[in-house]
């Protein structure tokens, strides 16, 4: 049995308006999730450069308390510099110096200072100090006189 009712189907689709807000939500989204990304990569390349830095500096530090007195000279180390070329351009990626300070106190110093300086536009610089004694002749002052 009929009652003569029918069921309509409405057919709906998707308007133009909600696909533009829906591309524009994922346009959003996908931006903001790579803007986290390239500021996430900014920081852990600058956190790099500060580590090799700081290494480079310590490095150089122990490399000069290895060495006997009298030849820890600010002329032995020099200026140590990279630098990157583009054509006509140069960029300076990082600079090291080692200054030797002698202070003539009642005990002979050496002041030691190593700075390594680096960045892109920024400069940044890590620095470490250090004094080194003169080596001290031990006399024995119980020794018989001839």
């Amino acid at each position: 049995m009929s009652t003569g009712r029918r069921h309509s189907r409405v057919l709906r689709g998707v308007t133009l308006i909600e696909a533009v807000i829906c591309a524009l939500l994922l346009a959003v989204g996908v931006l903001s999730v790579l803007q986290g990304l390239t500021f996430g990569y900014g920081l852990a390349r600058q956190a790099t450069r500060e580590s090799l830095g700081a290494l480079r500096v310590t490095q150089r530090l122990e490399e000069i308390l290895l060495t006997p007195y009298e030849a820890v000279t600010a002329a032995r180390y020099p200026i140590e510099y990279v630098t990157a070329t583009q054509r006509t351009e140069v960029t300076l990626i990082w600079a090291m110096t080692t200054m030797v300070t002698e202070v003539a106190a009642p005990v002979r110093y050496k002041l030691i200072r190593v700075e390594a300086t680096w960045g892109e536009g920024k400069r940044q610089r890590y620095s470490l100090y250090t004094l080194i004694r003169a080596p001290v002749e031990m006399r024995a002052p119980y020794l018989p006189r001839e």
